[in-house]
């Protein structure tokens, strides 16, 4: 067919055309880091949680790093009324959202509503509550969505499509011309590929996708949010696929179908960098993802053609057995490379050990389930497809069930788009990129196992432990690497705690505290030289605030004229105790050696009150110091525990003028 374009602007088109594509390739290579789906991992105040004061902020954590508007968290009182909060604020390489609380939050149940768009483009919208001075209210527990999933979803469907019609549409011409008659009229009458359609219908479900994501999730919102959203990963993405899919359309209308074709392999790319596979397996997952979008558009998009091609043929009068039995080979090759790598991407999103449930209790696997499904009911369609081209050769050609193969593969199109829309299933077990916050009031104690630091701190629901290890000289840094399990005992109960790691030397499980004194009881490991060891570790619950009796003894102890500390310094607790060390000084003396001269503590817990005596518990997370102190009625110690990255100092005090101990 003649060219619509005169010979001296081809030249021209072709250098605009080949500025386009490094575009693209920029706008890919920028986009290319923002690739992961966002799970709110953790809030404070606590998901359904009370707390006894006014929250100074509203605080979001989630698993990867999102984008978020001024309009991101909102919070609602009991009676509907909104509440105004600052503008949100980003922290933590953009994984924590932050929105400070700008009035005072009376006692009574709230609502949090938050909105955010992930690095796979994806906006993702939730809701929780908690309670200031009650549990009652709460409400409905959390949840969390796609927002915008359905309208998102049908897009992903209408690009996929577009892909189909235009890859698979150029090949399925190839096999055509291929097995056209030399002669006839078959050769002038076989349909043209519908290319320009595809790629028309790829362009407009590029442009509702990038309206989606700057809009969080809503297509007319989009229209009011382009310039600011843009910018970021996901929105670089979809403007990739949006210029990348125009470029195909005008290069199509130009005949200059193997650019048309570049621009919508580089969609495919862009959909790859965005899909779930590319967040756990950098470069390789969206390749896999990039291969199987390819392989699936030809598998499909050629059946099509071949069986409009077959159609028309069949008019004439002329047979299809030679283009079946072309395609049928193809599929065949095609079939296991989409199944490879969908295997592939499967195990990167869902874990072997992860499957079984992923499949049977999420949502995800239950889109996966359908998709298994369709696939092999479109493999079934094309093996009796396959049957009757070898059984009755001469018949007519391509049978019924290959007309129902196609169906069922534009159906796993469908679900392809859903799964790109739904949460992957998260691995309650994996370590986590963080510590989490804490809930509510924490109390933090410390102790000593072998040469291994350990800080806990509990909270509602939660155990949260840190371990230390001393840095040998001349050895490096030795506390890479840690291993801690545990039993939790109350009310006269043992039972075992799972840990999951969240960062070096981190560790959180879920914990349910009974009231009164639990036990922790720990066992860490190292996996240098440093031996580790069990150690138990004692929790008042709930926490009672002893920031008035930590003061008490820092002044008591600042009027002190003289007394006696014996101690005792170890870095190894599984060790024989050392003598202990004798000092003279003065009360002022002393407690100006100790991190709580001030008067202050990260967090201060009264811990046992009996006679005479108080024992209270510190703790200095950022120093991952943690102190017992025990005092008599005047407020003077009697008793200290220290326990530091590198140390445990024990301290029993003397006073020579009171002739006690």
């Amino acid at each position: 067919m003649t060219s619509i374009v005169p010979v001296r602007w081809r030249a021209r088109m072709r250098s605009l055309i080949a500025a386009a594509v490094l575009a693209i390739a920029a706008l890919l290579a920028a986009a290319s880091p923002a690739s992961a789906h966002a799970t709110l991992l953790f809030a404070s105040p606590g998901i359904d949680s009370a707390v006894p004061t006014a929250p100074a902020a509203i605080l979001l954590v989630f698993d990867n790093p999102v984008t978020a508007g001024n309009s991101a968290i909102t919070l609602v009182d009991a009676n509907g009324a909104e509440i105004r909060l600052g503008v949100p604020q980003l922290e933590s390489r953009s994984t924590t959202l932050r929105a400070a609380t700008t009035s005072h939050l009376r006692p009574g149940a709230y609502t949090v509503d938050w909105v955010v768009t992930a690095g796979d483009g994806d906006t993702m919208q939730g809701q929780y509550h908690f309670a200031i001075g009650t549990t009652a209210g709460l409400g409905a527990p959390s949840v969390q969505a796609t927002a915008g999933a359905a309208p998102t979803g049908l897009l992903r469907w209408l690009l996929f499509a577009g892909l189909a019609l235009s890859l698979g549409g150029l090949v399925g011409a190839r096999l055509a011309r291929q097995t056209r008659p030399n002669t006839g009229a078959a050769a002038a009458g076989d349909p043209e590929p519908a290319l320009t359609a595809g790629a028309a219908l790829s362009s407009i479900a590029a442009l509702g996708i990038l309206l989606a994501v700057v809009g969080n999730g809503s297509l007319t919102g989009g229209l009011d949010n382009l310039s600011p959203s843009m910018s970021t990963g996901p929105g670089l993405l979809a403007v990739a696929e949006l210029v990348a899919g125009v470029l195909s359309l005008i290069c199509f209308r130009l005949r200059l179908r193997l650019a048309g074709a570049t621009g919508l392999v580089a969609v495919t790319i862009a959909e790859g960098l965005r899909a779930h596979p590319h967040t756990e397996w950098p470069f390789w997952g969206a390749a896999l993802v990039t291969i199987h979008l390819l392989v699936a558009a030809v598998w499909i998009g050629a059946l099509v053609h071949v069986l409009r091609v077959a159609r028309s043929r069949h008019r004439q009068g002329v047979g299809t057995a030679g283009l079946v039995r072309r395609y049928a080979r193809m599929a065949a090759w095609l079939l296991a490379a989409v199944v490879a790598t969908g295997i592939l991407n499967g195990l990167a999103v869902a874990p072997l050990r992860l499957l079984a449930d992923t499949l049977t209790h999420t949502s995800y696997g239950h889109w996966l389930d359908v998709k298994l499904g369709l696939v092999l009911a479109a493999v079934s369609c094309a093996a009796v497809a396959r049957w009757r081209l070898l059984a009755r050769p001469t018949g007519r050609q391509p049978s019924q069930a290959a007309r129902v193969e196609a169906m069922a593969l534009v159906a796993v199109l469908g679900v392809s788009a859903a799964l790109t829309v739904s949460a992957p299933p998260a691995d309650p077990n994996a370590p986590l990129p963080f510590a989490p916050p804490a809930n509510g009031p924490v109390f933090s104690a410390g102790t000593r196992a072998g040469w291994v630091g350990i800080g806990v701190s509990a909270s509602e629901g939660q155990l949260l432990v840190r371990l230390t290890a001393p840095e040998l000289a001349g050895d490096g840094d030795t506390s890479s690497d840690y291993g801690l399990n545990g039993n939790l005992t109350t009310a006269g109960e043992s039972r075992k705690v799972t840990f999951r790691g969240c960062g070096t030397g981190c560790f959180v499980a879920p914990a349910t505290w009974a009231r009164g004194m639990d036990t922790v009881t720990l066992h860490a490991d190292h996996s240098g030289d440093l031996a580790g060891g069990t150690a138990a570790v004692a929790i008042a619950w709930p926490p009672r605030p002893a920031t008035a009796v930590l003061q008490k003894i820092v002044a008591a102890m600042r009027d002190v004229s003289q007394l006696e500390v014996h101690e005792r310094v170890t870095s190894d607790a599984n060790n024989q105790p050392v003598a202990p060390t004798l000092l003279h000084l003065s009360g002022r003396e002393f407690i100006n050696s100790d991190p709580y001269s001030s008067g202050r503590a990260t967090t201060t817990s009264l811990v046992n009150q009996s006679g005479d005596q108080t024992t209270i518990s510190l703790g200095y997370s950022g120093d991952q110091t943690y102190v017992l102190l025990t005092a008599d009625a005047a407020g003077r110690l009697v008793h200290e525990i220290l326990t530091g990255p590198n140390h445990l100092v024990e301290r029993t005090f003397v006073y020579p003028e009171a002739g006690a101990d």
